[in-house]
């Protein structure tokens, strides 16, 4: 069964909303707070042990409460930088996605690869989109107007989720081979 579609800008926003969600960006989000959080307790402490006037310590927390409430908008912006970047638009384009014996074949403007089954770690549906993540931060992004049916989508679903799980539990040395 292969499916054929194109990748557009929304597609990548869709893709970085789920890689925010994802846990191991949530616990890397955690640790930026907490080292800016210690990093600000550090130097609250400095200017109160330095500084005889309540003014500098009202400064200092002032600045410190807006460096942390401005810290999702900077994320966002972080975002939206990566989506107007070169690296980004090369990412956009057609793909046609097949699903094989030994794993998923995913042709693009890019190149052509061979994600074997036992390389998925799960199958994300969300509302728009499927998203298959592979490897460390890889994921193939499936858009659902990629399928013309409702019924072609599960059955896709079905196929990818049953090679995957027998992959799984087989669990043979997965990977990933360029072709």
């Amino acid at each position: 069964m292969s499916i054929t579609y194109e990748l557009t800008k929304d597609d990548g926003v869709a893709l970085m909303k789920y890689l925010w969600q994802r846990p191991e960006r949530r616990q890397k989000e955690r640790k930026e707070n907490d080292t800016i959080a210690v990093a600000f307790a550090v130097v609250i402490w400095m200017l109160v042990s330095r500084a005889s006037d309540s003014l500098s310590l009202l400064i200092a927390l002032a600045l410190g409460l807006y460096l942390l409430k401005s810290l999702p908008q900077w994320r966002e912006r972080k975002g939206k930088k990566w989506v107007n970047s070169d690296g980004f638009q090369q990412w956009l384009g057609a793909r046609m996605v097949t699903i094989e014996e030994s794993g998923l074949r995913v042709v693009s403007t890019r190149g052509e690869r061979l994600i074997y089954w036992a390389s998925f770690s799960e199958v994300i549906e969300a509302d728009s989109h499927l998203f298959l993540p592979f490897g460390m931060l890889e994921v193939v992004v499936i858009p659902g107007r990629a399928f013309e049916t409702v019924d072609t989508r599960t059955a896709f679903l079905v196929e990818i989720k049953a090679r995957q799980a027998a992959a799984q539990a087989a669990k043979p040395a997965g990977g990933e081979e360029a072709v």
